[in-house]
């Protein structure tokens, strides 16, 4: 199993610079580069199947969300990361600047039509990292639910949506994923 860790700083470290929120394609020259930061932040992340878990180290450990993703190349790990990050980049600047400012001005950006989104997306903020694992193989879809599945129930993070449960696997790779997320946090903490 692969795992690797996503920092945010670079990312924080533009937004901060750059207070002002970006329409994805109206504002192409504050957009661009912001994105240029997403890809190289992702760039090792494999285009596998994976879960991946947005959590918030700063002051304590905060499970803010997890994903899950399979070998297509439209829902590969890597695409997965870098499209949330690339689309829910309210939470982003949120984190740096006011949230309530800065969901105002992503209203007035796209002319209220993804409020929904927003106000959901923003639930993301404060995240420092991005973790990851990925499996050498594809799986099935229902393992790969399972999986997530167990992550949230352990990890309780505080964006996802309830959710039903997948129908039982008999897989203990549940195990191996969250001990390996585990570990990441565990490395993370340590480097403070």
């Amino acid at each position: 199993m692969e795992t690797g860790i996503v920092c945010l700083d670079e990312i924080y470290s533009y937004i901060s610079k750059n207070p002002e929120v970006p329409h994805r394609t109206n504002d192409r020259e504050i957009y661009r580069p912001f994105k240029s930061i997403i890809e190289q932040a992702v760039k090792s992340v494999p285009k596998k199947t994976g879960w991946y878990y947005w959590v918030d180290v700063s002051e304590r450990v905060r499970p803010v969300y997890i994903g899950k993703s399979d070998n297509s190349t439209t829902w590969n790990l890597y695409t997965r990361i870098e499209e949330e990050l690339s689309e829910e980049y309210v939470a982003l600047w949120a984190t740096v600047h006011d949230e309530q400012k800065m969901l105002e001005m992503f209203s007035k950006k796209y002319n209220n039509k993804y409020d929904n989104n927003h106000k959901r997306a923003v639930k993301k903020k404060g995240v420092t990292h991005v973790l990851w694992a990925a499996v050498p193989h594809p799986l099935d879809k229902i393992e790969i639910k399972f999986v997530e599945n167990k992550l949230i129930e352990f990890f309780e993070p505080i964006a996802n949506i309830q959710r039903r449960s997948a129908p039982f696997c008999n897989t203990d790779l549940h195990e191996k994923v969250k001990n390996q997320f585990t570990c990441l946090i565990q490395k993370l903490l340590k480097s403070r």
